[in-house]
């Protein structure tokens, strides 16, 4: 058995696809800053966590944290496509 602080070969490329999503997410808005002067990327994550709680799946989780890159941002459909294929950048 694995243990629980241990991640398994199955589990590392969505955590790494999660990661980059964030970290690609959190550059692209480090500017800027909500209505309420908190930090942008706290809608991306607050959408993230809605559909971490509804149990989607890893494409839905992707696209949420990415969805307002292309819309307020320097990053493209076409970054998005190249970093994490089609069906990501469709959704974005």
């Amino acid at each position: 058995a694995v243990p629980n602080n241990t991640i398994n070969s199955n589990q590392t490329q969505p955590i790494s696809m999660l990661r980059q999503a964030f970290n690609i997410a959190r550059e692209a808005h480090k500017n800027q800053c909500r209505k309420s002067g908190e930090p942008y990327i706290t809608h991306p994550l607050g959408v993230a966590h809605i559909i971490a709680d509804m149990e989607l799946d890893l494409a839905s989780l992707l696209t949420a944290l990415l969805h307002d890159t292309v819309e307020d941002t320097n990053v493209t459909l076409g970054d998005i496509e190249e970093m994490f294929g089609g069906e990501i950048s469709q959704c974005v």
